[in-house]
């Protein structure tokens, strides 16, 4: 099987059972940001990073970020995800990607060396997401789902894990 094969595979395995590309069973666990529905279409191409300040009761967990494509029909479609386990909060500045302003764009993780939280301490985790492309059309809103350790990654403890906004 090639890559191509497979990734076919599962988009005509979502056509067919599309629930399973449904974001709503994550909107009980998740925290989310939906932007106002566009006024026109937006192309969204290229690497991302979310940058989130996050505090857990737990010295590791994880963090999952998903970038969906809401329709006008309140249907969630993911377009992008990311995820971090917070014991690798160190970005590599030498093969990470910063844009014309000097942000960085996507991050290159530092796994070299494991750097636990203590419990309830807040720290800022830049969490690369995979490379994407989308056109939302107008109508469509932006929707980013925040997410701890999901069950399927079970013995890893989940965390109750703090976001902090603002400054």
């Amino acid at each position: 099987h090639n890559t191509a094969l497979v990734d076919s595979e599962l988009d005509e395995i979502g056509q067919a059972l599309p629930e399973l590309n449904d974001m709503a069973l994550s909107n009980l666990t998740s925290l989310t940001y939906t932007s106002p529905p566009l006024s026109q279409p937006f192309t969204m191409v290229g690497p991302g990073a979310l940058d989130v300040q996050l505090s857990s009761l737990e010295p590791a967990t994880d963090v999952y970020a998903v970038v969906a494509d809401v329709a006008p029909d309140g249907m969630a479609y993911p377009v992008a995800t990311g995820a971090l386990r917070t014991s690798f909060p160190n970005v590599l500045p030498s093969c990470s990607l910063s844009d014309a302003q000097g942000e960085v764009v996507d991050p290159c993780n530092d796994f070299s060396q494991i750097t636990n939280a203590s419990p309830g301490t807040t720290r800022t985790y830049q969490v690369e997401l995979l490379p994407m492309g989308n056109v939302f059309s107008a109508g469509s809103r932006i929707r980013l789902y925040i997410l701890g350790t999901p069950l399927d990654q079970i013995p890893s403890l989940p965390g109750l894990n703090t976001v902090t906004l603002g400054g």
